[in-house]
C-alpha cells in the first residue's frame, strides 16, 4: 500500500485540473488571453503598403542580377569574347598566312547582322576577310558567301 501525503496528491491531481479546465473553457481562454499580452495595434498606412511594393520588386531585381552575375562568373571565357569582340566592337580581323587543307569544313556559327560579322569555325570575319582558301564578299541574317577561286557558296546558319 502506498501512502501519499497532502503535498504528493496535490501535485498529482493538478495536472487533471488542469486539463479538465482547458477542456471545458478553451474558447473562453482564447478570448481573454489578449488581455495577459501587450496590446497589438495594426497600421494601415497606403503610402507604406506602397514603399513596401517598391522594396520588394527592387529586391526582387537584385536577386534576379546576382543570379546573372552567378552565371557570368561559370563562363568567364565566353563573357571576356563577347565584350572584347562584339560589344565594344574592338574586332580587328587579322589573316595569318597558312596552310589550311583543301577540304576543310567550314561551319557558319553565328550572324552579327548589324555589325556585318560572322562566326566561321570559331573565329569572327568581317566582309571581304578571308576565310581559309575563299574570301567573305556578303553577309545576311542567316547566311554568308563565301567566294573561291572557281566558285561562290553560300554558308548557312545550322
Amino acid at each position: 500500500m502506498i501512502h501519499l501525503n497532502n503535498k504528493q496528491i496535490f501535485f498529482l491531481l493538478i495536472p487533471l485540473v488542469i486539463t479538465f479546465i482547458v477542456y471545458n473553457f478553451d474558447m473562453e481562454i482564447v478570448k481573454n488571453v489578449k488581455y495577459f499580452f501587450p496590446k497589438y495595434q495594426e497600421y494601415n498606412n497606403p503610402v507604406l503598403d506602397k514603399k513596401a511594393d517598391i522594396y520588394l520588386k527592387i529586391d526582387k531585381n537584385k536577386l534576379s542580377y546576382k543570379n546573372i552575375e552567378e552565371k557570368l562568373k561559370t563562363r568567364p571565357k565566353y563573357t571576356k569574347w563577347i565584350s572584347d569582340n562584339i560589344l565594344y566592337n574592338s574586332l580587328s580581323v587579322k589573316t595569318t598566312k597558312k596552310s589550311y587543307k583543301k577540304n576543310t569544313k567550314l561551319h557558319l556559327q553565328a550572324v552579327f547582322y548589324d555589325r556585318q560579322i560572322a562566326i566561321i569555325n570559331d573565329k569572327p570575319y568581317k566582309i571581304n576577310s578571308k576565310v581559309y582558301n575563299g574570301k567573305l564578299i556578303k553577309i545576311e541574317k542567316t547566311k554568308v558567301l563565301i567566294k573561291y577561286k572557281r566558285e561562290t557558296k553560300w554558308l548557312k546558319l545550322f
